[in-house]
């Protein structure tokens, strides 16, 4: 047996033992906290390119892709009158595209073929673009046909903001929810400026959670060339589902302007769905619209589709 004495060295030496081992877990826990955040603010400036931007662009972004956390792509500002020109660019999940305030992303000339948008973002999730006071600008005098050349299409996302942004002079739409099977849900568009598109300031084809606040959506289908969108239907804004399957659920539309579109300031066209189609459910309110042959416009709505949609000053 032991003395006493003898026990009580033993348990100290255990205890400093067990104290360095704690102490040196929680460094190691330190240092990965450490590397994890560190990876979560990465910025990846892509390489200015006045004549053409579009791998520098990409590349960039391809940088991002598969990181922990969210990282950010930036276009910088170049000073004033210069422009990123680019051709067509992809967004994947957990990334945020900045454009600085005055920076202008232009379409390349010749680069966009009919139903190509500038700015694609496809089954994706957690997806910012923001740019207070930026372009994103097509060229709608190079267009003579088709409807989908898209400042920003999205299709089948989830988690998605755009903010700030001015959407210009598209062969289509500034910004499209479409859909690959599945319903966009949770996406915010706020204080965006949809000028001059060809087609609509916005067409929601499928969405749920949608909101879209302090928006302003002008001068649609003014520019247009015969051919180009030749169907318009020239709105500011445009719901209009292509299957039954799709949805226009929960949508909140709150505090925007519609202004000198050339047919309607906001359309719902329904004739798609029907007794089956998940119920319709879109609240506006605090909008105004002016300045174009129609305010708001029900068309081909009776298709049996169920719902509620309020339409508020």
């Amino acid at each position: 047996m032991k003395p006493k004495k003898y026990e009580e060295r033993e348990v100290m030496e255990m205890s400093k033992a067990h104290r360095f081992l704690l102490m040196f877990i929680l460094m190691f826990l330190l240092v990965i906290t450490f590397s994890v955040i560190t990876a979560h603010a990465a910025d990846y400036y892509a390489a200015y390119n006045s004549q053409d931007a579009t791998s520098n662009i990409q590349s960039a972004i391809q940088s991002a892709v598969g990181n922990p956390g969210v990282d950010r792509v930036i276009l910088s500002y170049q000073g004033a009158g210069t422009k990123w020109i680019s051709g067509p660019l992809q967004l994947y999940s957990d990334m945020e595209f900045v454009l600085e305030n005055g920076v202008v992303l232009e379409a390349k000339s010749g680069a966009f073929a009919s139903g190509t948008p500038l700015i694609l973002i496809s089954g994706a999730s957690n997806v910012k673009v923001t740019g207070t006071g930026a372009v994103i600008r097509m060229l709608i005098n190079e267009y003579t046909d088709g409807e989908w050349r898209n400042c920003i299409t999205l299709r089948s996302c989830s988690y998605i903001e755009i903010t700030g942004v001015a959407l210009e002079k598209s062969g289509g739409d500034g910004v499209y929810l479409g859909s690959n099977g599945t319903a966009n849900n949770n996406i915010l568009i706020q204080n965006v400026v949809c000028d001059g598109n060809a087609r609509n300031g916005i067409s929601v084809i499928s969405a749920e959670n949608l909101t879209i606040t302090g928006c302003t959506l002008k001068n649609t289908g003014q520019y247009n060339h015969q051919g180009l969108a030749a169907h318009g239907p020239w709105a500011g804004i445009d719901f209009e589902p292509n299957y039954g399957t799709e949805k226009l659920s929960n949508i909140t539309m709150t505090d925007c302007i519609f202004d000198n579109n050339k047919n309607y300031g906001i359309e719902f066209y329904l004739n798609n769905l029907g007794p089956t189609s998940s119920e319709v459910s879109v609240d506006i309110s605090g909008c105004t619209v002016k300045g174009s042959y129609q305010g708001t416009v029900f068309s081909h709505a009776r298709s049996g589709a169920t719902g509620t949609i309020s339409v508020e000053n």
